[in-house]
Order: structure tokens, then sequence, then C-alpha cells
């Protein structure tokens, strides 16, 4: 998997997953969501997730049982508060 800078968080998660070999039943199950909400962060569709802080945390959570970075993911949401 490639963390180019122009690689968004849907496209990170996707490419981990798949490279990992891990389907989208295997991770809404894991995670406790719908397979519409994995494919939602799958397709940057953070919007569609409700509440910014819960499509967040999805995020976080997708991040973590993939062995990736949340915050680095997290930092590249729309919207995301810069750092000072």
């Amino acid at each position: 998997m490639t963390e180019s800078a122009t690689s968004t968080v849907g496209q990170i998660l996707r490419e981990t997953r798949e490279a990992q070999g891990i389907t989208l039943e295997e991770v809404a199950v894991r995670l406790r969501l719908m397979h519409r909400q994995v494919q939602a962060m799958e397709a940057d569709d953070f919007g569609s997730l409700g509440q910014p802080v819960f499509a967040r945390g999805f995020v976080r959570n997708y991040a973590r049982l993939l062995g990736l970075e949340p915050e680095a993911l997290l930092a590249r949401m729309e919207g995301a508060p810069e750092e000072k």
C-alpha cells in the first residue's frame, strides 16, 4: 500500500484491506458496523455516517483494525482541524 499525498482516506483503507485479504463483510462484523457504513468510509462518503464525531470514530477503529496509524488518516479527513 502506498500512502501518497494524493491518496484519500477511503483509498488507503480499501487498498490496505484488500492487500491483507480482508473482505468488506469481515470488516463490518469485526467493527460491528453495517456493510454500507464500511463502504461509505472506503468511498470517502463520511457525511452519510452521521455526525463528524461518529465518522472520525469509525475511521479510527477501522485504521486500528488494519494496523494503520489512526491520527495520520484522521488528519486527511475533510474538515479536520489543522495542527498549529
